[in-house]
Protein backbone atom coordinates (compact mmCIF):
# COMPACT_ATOMS: atom_id res chain seq x y z
CA UNK A 1 0.00 0.00 0.00
CA UNK A 2 2.85 2.39 0.82
CA UNK A 3 4.47 1.71 -2.55
CA UNK A 4 1.22 2.51 -4.38
CA UNK A 5 0.84 5.77 -2.46
CA UNK A 6 4.46 6.67 -3.27
CA UNK A 7 3.97 6.00 -6.96
CA UNK A 8 0.69 7.93 -6.97
CA UNK A 9 2.37 10.87 -5.23
CA UNK A 10 5.22 10.82 -7.75
CA UNK A 11 2.80 10.74 -10.71
CA UNK A 12 0.79 13.63 -9.22
CA UNK A 13 3.98 15.66 -8.72
CA UNK A 14 5.12 15.08 -12.33
CA UNK A 15 1.68 16.01 -13.72
CA UNK A 16 1.54 19.11 -11.51
CA UNK A 17 5.00 20.18 -12.64
CA UNK A 18 4.06 19.67 -16.31
CA UNK A 19 0.90 21.74 -15.89
CA UNK A 20 2.88 24.53 -14.21
CA UNK A 21 5.54 24.77 -16.95
CA UNK A 22 3.70 27.33 -19.14
CA UNK A 23 3.48 29.64 -16.14
CA UNK A 24 7.09 29.07 -15.06
CA UNK A 25 8.84 29.46 -18.44
CA UNK A 26 8.67 32.84 -20.17
CA UNK A 27 9.68 32.36 -23.80
CA UNK A 28 9.73 36.14 -24.34
CA UNK A 29 12.83 36.24 -22.17
CA UNK A 30 14.71 34.21 -24.82
CA UNK A 31 13.53 36.31 -27.79
CA UNK A 32 17.00 37.85 -28.26
CA UNK A 33 18.46 34.36 -28.69
CA UNK A 34 16.05 32.79 -31.20
CA UNK A 35 14.91 35.87 -33.17
CA UNK A 36 18.26 36.46 -35.01
CA UNK A 37 18.43 32.75 -35.87
CA UNK A 38 14.96 32.83 -37.48
CA UNK A 39 15.65 36.15 -39.23
CA UNK A 40 18.85 34.76 -40.75
CA UNK A 41 17.05 31.60 -41.88
CA UNK A 42 14.27 33.61 -43.52
CA UNK A 43 16.56 36.42 -44.70
CA UNK A 44 13.85 38.80 -43.47
CA UNK A 45 13.27 41.03 -40.46
CA UNK A 46 10.44 39.93 -38.18
CA UNK A 47 8.49 41.34 -35.28
CA UNK A 48 6.97 39.25 -32.47
CA UNK A 49 4.65 40.57 -29.77
CA UNK A 50 4.25 37.54 -27.48
CA UNK A 51 5.36 33.90 -27.29
CA UNK A 52 3.80 31.43 -24.83
CA UNK A 53 4.51 27.78 -24.10
CA UNK A 54 1.47 25.52 -24.65
CA UNK A 55 0.79 21.98 -23.50
CA UNK A 56 -2.69 21.42 -24.87
CA UNK A 57 -3.96 20.65 -27.49
CA UNK A 58 -0.48 20.32 -29.04
CA UNK A 59 2.75 20.77 -27.14
CA UNK A 60 4.51 23.80 -28.59
CA UNK A 61 4.58 27.56 -28.58
CA UNK A 62 1.81 30.06 -29.34
CA UNK A 63 3.05 33.15 -31.15
CA UNK A 64 0.92 36.30 -31.33
CA UNK A 65 1.61 39.43 -33.31
CA UNK A 66 4.03 37.82 -35.76
CA UNK A 67 4.93 40.04 -38.69
CA UNK A 68 7.58 39.14 -41.25
CA UNK A 69 8.80 42.14 -43.22
CA UNK A 70 9.22 42.00 -46.96
CA UNK A 71 12.55 41.90 -48.78
CA UNK A 72 14.02 45.44 -48.78
CA UNK A 73 14.30 45.25 -52.58
CA UNK A 74 10.48 45.15 -52.80
CA UNK A 75 9.47 47.52 -50.00
CA UNK A 76 9.81 48.37 -46.33
CA UNK A 77 6.40 47.23 -45.06
CA UNK A 78 5.12 43.83 -44.01
CA UNK A 79 4.93 41.08 -46.59
CA UNK A 80 1.57 40.18 -48.13
CA UNK A 81 -1.12 39.53 -45.55
CA UNK A 82 -0.53 35.78 -45.49
CA UNK A 83 2.76 36.48 -43.70
CA UNK A 84 1.21 38.78 -41.09
CA UNK A 85 -0.58 37.17 -38.12
CA UNK A 86 -2.23 38.96 -35.22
Amino acid sequence: MKVAMGVLTLVAAVVGFALALPFLIDLNKYKDQYKPFVENALNRTMEIQDVRLTLWPPIGARVTGLSILDDPAFGSGPSPRWLHWT
